[in-house]
């Protein structure tokens, strides 16, 4: 069961043990992580200051977060406490952090009519997997990939656009300026095509371009930037 109230943002917590409980934060503070302070190497042999170490050991911090929650599945949020297991927290941008440890709290707010539910929830990392084997937060980037090869051809009063197609891409927004890389505008926004022929151009001016796909509503990083020359 994954159904949550309307409103609230998008970044939420998948629990590998029940991948179905999903929590969607109202506020979140991400696990940080810790490198203890230092180690005091001073020895016998300083002769005006004291030195010290960094620790070789890191600490993946606590996450307390505000959530919104389905109350379908209060049960199935209760039988996640204390079970040593993969999270994964996904953001807007479809980017996650995962990383081993255990739901430790979950404490509902007050149910009130009109208004999403929430609770208080505590995740403990605990670095280690089921085997007990040492495993850090790994960070994936799940943001389409960058268009490729984007060449432009000029013509008289337009410049043609074209470019390689993005697997898993739902459309492409195209941006132009007369400075290059910098003061892009949206020249075509959400289409699917991977061609775009731009008819607002003055001959005799140097325009840029570049591309970017979208997935999902996520946007790639821009493309390699091209020129554009119209001319009669």
């Amino acid at each position: 069961m994954t159904q949550r109230m309307d409103d609230g943002h998008a970044t939420y917590f998948t629990f590998g043990a029940n991948p179905a409980v999903k929590f969607w934060e109202k506020t979140v503070t991400p696990p940080g992580v810790e490198g203890g302070g230092e180690n005091d190497t001073t020895t016998m042999r300083n002769a005006n200051w004291r030195t010290r170490a960094p620790k070789k050991l890191k600490t993946l911090a606590n996450s307390s977060t505000t959530v919104a929650y389905d109350p379908a599945v209060y049960a199935d949020a209760v039988a996640l406490l204390q079970i040593n297991q993969q999270i994964t927290i996904t953001f807007p941008d479809l980017s996650t952090v995962t990383f081993w440890g255990w739901l430790d709290t979950f404490s509902p707010g007050e149910l009130t009519e009109g208004e999403q539910p929430t609770a208080e929830i505590t995740v403990i990392p605990s670095n280690q997997d089921a085997s007990g084997a040492e495993v850090g937060l790994s960070y994936a980037d799940n943001a389409p990939a960058i268009p490729a090869n984007l060449v432009s051809v000029d013509g008289d009063g337009f410049v043609t656009l074209e470019w390689d197609s993005v697997a898993g891409a739902d459309a492409y927004n195209v941006y132009r300026s007369t400075t290059s890389g910098a003061g892009y505008a949206i020249v075509s926004q959400n289409s699917a095509s991977t061609a775009f022929v731009d008819n607002s151009v003055t001959n005799g001016i140097t325009y840029h371009y570049v591309v970017r796909a979208i997935e999902n509503g996520v946007l790639s990083d821009a493309s390699d930037e091209v020129e554009g020359n119209p001319s009669a």
